[in-house]
């Protein structure tokens, strides 16, 4: 899937355009799920960053970089909807407080597998494009400014429609986007 350069970076660019807007939509859904307070905070970003740095460090063994995409971003769209369930399953009254284990449990069952993905994938692109002689530099740049986009794309979009629909739409693009990547159009058909 990365062949040269240029390929590189409209990956991790995209991989840090779907990770940051979709960090921004879960991290509001859990929040109001979980009944957001310091403590769902910090395992929020204890999560995502342990999955990340985990994903980063020993990576995931499927060889096929586009197999890891299209579950990336099928999680993307799939998370809200698990989230949903969780919100119907486990209706309290308002105002009561959730069990630390169950917090946690919530979190590392929505959180870690999408985070540690993405970090295995930024992997498999970081090693390919020091292998086409590429300065990390500009590779953590360009994963930058996808996040940077993701941040502009999240705010315009945060107040005018729902989270299902913006993580689901997301998931689509990023889908489409491989597929013309791949330029395999028998993938297309499957959608």
């Amino acid at each position: 899937m990365v062949s040269t350069k240029e390929k590189a970076y409209i990956l991790v660019f995209l991989l840090g355009t779907l990770s940051i807007f979709s960090q921004a939509f879960l991290f509001r859904e859990l929040t109001t799920t979980l009944r957001a307070n310091e403590l769902i905070l910090s395992l929020l970003l204890f999560n995502w960053f342990l999955g990340t740095s985990l994903g980063a460090s020993f990576g995931l063994p499927l060889k096929s970089l586009t197999l890891k995409f299209v579950i990336y971003v099928i999680l993307i769209s799939l998370n809200p909807f698990l989230l949903k369930f969780y919100t119907i399953l486990t209706q309290k009254s308002p105002g009561a407080f959730i069990e630390l284990h169950i917090l946690m449990l919530i979190t590392i069952l929505l959180l870690f597998p999408f985070c540690y993905l993405s970090g295995s994938i930024f992997l498999d692109i970081s090693k390919a494009f020091i292998k086409l002689g590429g300065k990390p530099g500009k590779f953590y740049a360009a994963d930058a400014l996808g996040g940077f986009l993701g941040g502009c794309l999240t705010y315009l979009v945060i107040a005018k429609l729902d989270s299902v629909i913006i993580l689901s739409i997301a998931g689509m693009c990023g889908l489409l986007a491989i597929i013309i990547f791949e330029r395999k159009p028998q993938l297309l058909a499957l959608l």
